[in-house]
């Protein structure tokens, strides 16, 4: 038993990085820049600018995962929060589609996600019993508007029988939602998948039946903002984390990291890719040519990082042909602000992969070493930003007031 632990704990140490001992000696400051160097991919001469045409971007038209499906306890309601706006959450059973509310019963604004699930299918306010469909948020039921008498001897029967036309303003808002990859997702701004503008972004491998997907979720007391900088950030991995695997994302001035964006400024794509070999790290005999099979040289594998505005990053070793043996993905829910919820996933083509709980004791003292520096940068860089908008603000009301 033992033996299958430390199996499964060195298992998960890959998924968190290559990681190098705590009495290791202080890493070499880097000089002439500090930060990994970049090669931009070229940029057409008639490109408008940047900040004009990320302007165009949307954040509430997106889609957000919420939750892993396999976490889910169907026909129980669940509070999900985006962008500090609470939703109701169902996962149904019986074949049914999964649903999702507003978290506000529209009587007297109590929340659904406290509520119960009918044999019907319906969302049933535990306030007062009012009963939504899911679907499209429309009032099905106001037990106070029943025949009492047969409300009492079969309340499903009465409700049946019953002609009933809601109110005006009785119904909930509904908004659409999708489990794909074995996800939630959702999208506030529209009512059905049909509506949404963009398609959930996805990755091939979590489809592919070669691949194992080992999932993980935990809730930041941090910016999504942060959250995500952080994670694309490959030179805080060997000062944060003394992790070694961290250099391999790394560039310098020998190994520069290209950088293309791809897409609609509605909805772009962020691609970094660098040799995937150490670079702060790197030893005397580590620039020699690997040998593959037959005594070829073996061509470099790329260290590849692939940023989906506006939630989910996913990178990997990946050869010539584009493919990888092993994947992490990420993807972080705004929350609200200064909260985010970060969830990620261990993409591999390995036999076994370790248990939940084994990753989830190694991979959380991981994350731990991230939330106490994001959290002491939180307050100014949030400062900043409101300050920014405040004085942008009274600018803008000056000159409208002139």
């Amino acid at each position: 038993v033992m033996a299958l632990l430390q199996l499964a704990t060195l298992a998960t140490l890959a998924f968190a990085a290559v990681r190098s001992p705590r009495s290791m000696r202080a890493l070499p400051v880097m000089s002439g820049g500090g930060e990994s160097a970049v090669a931009a991919a070229p940029v057409p001469a008639t490109a408008p600018p940047a900040t004009a045409a990320f302007g165009a971007f949307e954040w509430k038209q997106h889609w957000y995962p919420v939750a892993w499906a396999r976490d889910c306890v169907l026909d129980v309601p669940m509070k999900v929060t985006i962008f500090d706006e609470d939703y109701c959450v169902v996962l149904r059973g019986s074949g049914r589609t999964p649903i999702a509310l507003r978290d506000k019963c529209p009587h007297r604004s109590a929340a659904l996600s406290e509520g119960r699930v009918t044999e019907q299918g319906l969302v049933q306010c535990s306030y007062h019993g009012w009963a939504f469909d899911g679907e499209d948020g429309e009032c099905k039921s106001i037990p106070q508007l029943l025949d009492p008498a047969a409300a009492m001897l079969d309340p499903a029967a009465a409700i049946a029988r019953l002609p009933f036309v809601p109110p005006a303003k009785s119904c909930a808002d509904a908004v659409a939602i999708q489990v794909v990859d074995g996800m939630v997702w959702m999208h506030t701004q529209a009512k059905t998948a049909a509506e949404a503008p963009f398609p959930i972004p996805r990755i091939p491998e979590m489809s592919d039946p070669r691949y194992k997907v080992l999932p993980a979720v935990r809730d930041f007391p941090v910016d999504h903002s942060l959250l995500v900088e952080n994670i694309c950030d490959p030179d805080h991995g060997l000062f944060a984390h003394r992790a070694l695997g961290f250099d391999l994302y790394a560039a310098s001035a020998a190994h520069p990291l290209t950088v293309a964006v791809e897409g609609a400024a509605a909805m772009p794509v962020f691609r970094s890719s660098v040799e995937a070999v150490p670079k702060l790290t790197a030893k005397p005999d580590s620039g020699k040519a690997k040998r593959a099979k037959g005594g070829e040289p073996a061509g470099p594998l790329h260290a590849s990082t692939r940023f989906d505005a506006p939630c989910m990053v996913h990178m990997g070793r990946r050869d010539a042909g584009g493919n990888s043996s092993f994947l992490t993905a990420f993807w972080v829910l705004p929350v609200g602000v200064g909260r985010s919820r970060f969830l990620s996933a261990a993409i591999s083509t390995a036999p076994v992969l370790p248990p939940r709980w084994v990753q989830s004791v190694v991979l959380n003292n991981f994350l731990d070493e991230d939330t106490y520096l994001l959290a002491t940068q939180q307050p100014k860089v949030l400062g900043a930003e409101l300050d920014a908008h405040t004085a942008a603000a009274t600018a803008a009301a000056a000159t409208g007031s002139q």
